[in-house]
């Protein structure tokens, strides 16, 4: 008999916020991508869904940033970089890529893949709803399988306790009443709650969560 516990997501948006950031560069591709994935979060119950639209792909990791300073639940990333005479679009790919992927394990905040990298503007099209379907869609349903997999994850990892910002558990009042962030923030912290989930409870930006449990407590 095994002992092994599977955790595992479901495809069930309901109740949680997510963005798609979508570059504008090689648009007659990227429209395709971000119906595609309207049409998977839709599918999936989402009824909060941002579209933030920038110009390209290079600037699609600083949305996703603010976006998750702003309490989003999980983030699709839309865009089409097509390989060109010179290695201008590999950097670029690799440089985007990379800050999507340290902004989600920094963060904790699923952000899905779905630029494509193609060679010419037929295989982009293939890839975006034609014979190789739609990127835009599958990335869209990876996003909101890693959100509810995360969820499952830490309610396992908390014991299944009350990890609801509302909890009386995660307020700390001082001696005025009020409620202390900073000293909510560690205790959040140490629950094991990630610096997003903390910045979205509490009302302010990631930043400062992330420099509140950097420093030192006051005594």
């Amino acid at each position: 008999m095994s002992l092994a516990m599977k955790l595992a997501g479901k495809i069930d948006a309901s109740g949680k916020k997510f963005a798609i950031v979508v570059g504008r560069w090689n648009e007659l591709v990227t429209k395709q991508l971000l119906e595609g994935a309207l049409e998977s979060l839709e599918s999936a119950g989402a009824s909060d869904v941002q579209v933030v639209s920038v110009p390209g792909s290079w600037e699609i990791p600083l949305a996703c940033r603010e976006l998750i300073d702003r309490g989003i639940d999980g983030i699709v990333a839309l865009g089409c970089i097509l390989q060109g005479q010179t290695a201008h679009a590999k950097l670029l790919a690799a440089d985007v890529a990379g800050a999507l992927m340290n902004l989600q394990l920094e963060t904790r905040i699923p952000i899905a893949w779905g630029i494509l990298t193609p060679d010419d503007q037929d295989q982009a099209l293939d890839r975006a709803g034609m014979k190789m379907g739609n990127k835009g869609r599958e990335a869209a349903m990876s996003a909101v399988e890693m959100v509810s997999l995360l969820n499952c994850v830490r309610g396992e990892r908390a014991g299944g306790r009350d990890r609801s910002p509302a909890s009386p558990n995660h307020r700390v009042l001082n001696a005025h009443g009020t409620i202390n962030k900073a000293a909510t923030a560690r205790k959040m912290f140490a629950a094991g709650m990630s610096k997003a989930e903390i910045a979205k409870a509490l009302g302010v930006r990631y930043q400062h969560v992330y420099n509140v449990l950097k420093s030192k407590p006051s005594k």
